[in-house]
This record gives C-alpha cells, sequence and structure tokens, in this order.
C-alpha cells in the first residue's frame, strides 16, 4: 500500500490472514503486522487516518484473495466481511530482505502484540455492476470493541534509548484506538 505523508509517497507493507467461512457467509482478515521505512513513520495524531486507509488496502485485497466472488448489490444480504483488529502493538526494528537477491535494509515494524485487547470491523459488501468498471459497494461499516486493551497508550520513544536505528530492537506494548 502506498500512503501520502509528510509530503512522501511511503509505501507500506501489510501482513495479515484472511480466511472464507461459507457456513456463515463471511470472510475474516486478521491484522497482524505492518512495515515502514523510517521516514515514513505514522505519528499517533495521524493514526486514525493511516488505519482507515490501512483497513480499506486490507480488506479490499482479502475480497480479491480469499473470499468467492461478491455478490451483485440487488438481491441481499451480501456477506460480510470481520477484520479483526488488535488495539496493542509493539515496534520492532528489524534488517530485512524484501526480495531475494536485495540487499537488506533496516525497517521499523509495527506489531499485534497478540494478547487480550482488539475490535471487530465488520462491512457489508457488495458489487455495483451498473458502473463501469464495476464497484465495491459498502453498505454497513461499523466497528466494536471487543476485548478493552491490556496495555498503556504511552507510545515508547523510539528508538529506545540506548538504540539506534541501525540495529534491531523491540519496545513495550502500547495502545492504539482500534475502532474510529
Amino acid at each position: 500500500m502506498y500512503f501520502q505523508y509528510n509530503g512522501l509517497n511511503c509505501p507500506y507493507i501489510i501482513v495479515y490472514c484472511c480466511w472464507w467461512d461459507s457456513q456463515n457467509n463471511r470472510l475474516n482478515v486478521y491484522f497482524k503486522e505492518v512495515w515502514n521505512w523510517l521516514s515514513c513513520k505514522i505519528h499517533s495524531n495521524d493514526w486514525n487516518i493511516f488505519r482507515n486507509a490501512m483497513m480499506t488496502k486490507m480488506y479490499n485485497d482479502a475480497i480479491t484473495k480469499c473470499a468467492p466472488p461478491l455478490p451483485p448489490c440487488d438481491p441481499l444480504p451480501p456477506p460480510t466481511i470481520t477484520v479483526t483488529i488488535p488495539s496493542c502493538f509493539y515496534y520492532e526494528n528489524a534488517l530485512v530482505v524484501k526480495f531475494p537477491g536485495d540487499d537488506p535494509v533496516w525497517m521499523l515494524k509495527l506489531k499485534n502484540c497478540g494478547l487480550a485487547g482488539k475490535c471487530e470491523e465488520r462491512l457489508i459488501v457488495c458489487i455495483d455492476y451498473s458502473k463501469n468498471p464495476a464497484e465495491i459497494v459498502t453498505l454497513l461499516d461499523e466497528c466494536e470493541v471487543i476485548e478493552e486493551p491490556f496495555c498503556g497508550f504511552d507510545e515508547p520513544d523510539i528508538p529506545p534509548q540506548g538504540k539506534s536505528w541501525e540495529e534491531a530492537w523491540l519496545t513495550d506494548c502500547f495502545a492504539k484506538p482500534c475502532c474510529p
């Protein structure tokens, strides 16, 4: 995903998993982590804007990779998309080889702490075939806090004291709002 930030066209790599639940007519999407270059770190006051762009990219991508073809908007009901978003994260600075043969680069990862604290965003989507090209239409978009975060909202300074951008390190877990 590319996102305009601080005058830069910043690339972000979103890592998630998705699966189709045919019994409940539901696409499940689970956020794991997002990678970015250090110059593109999202500041706390811009989190909701970035989160919304990331969510839209993630569920549109998951629709094409994990779901059967979406139905037309008429007749209803179309399938539900459930996106599970953590509220507790940590930073990891890691030396990463993006593609085989590339030189490794330092990347900042925002990762799911994997413990309690999450939201579920539910969307109902369909395709409007009257448009050319056909467009995905969101009929419902609601978010609910499922578990309160177990971690505090104080985002740690990065790099941590005594560390540099050119070495591996992790921060403690911290909370970010998981519903807009």
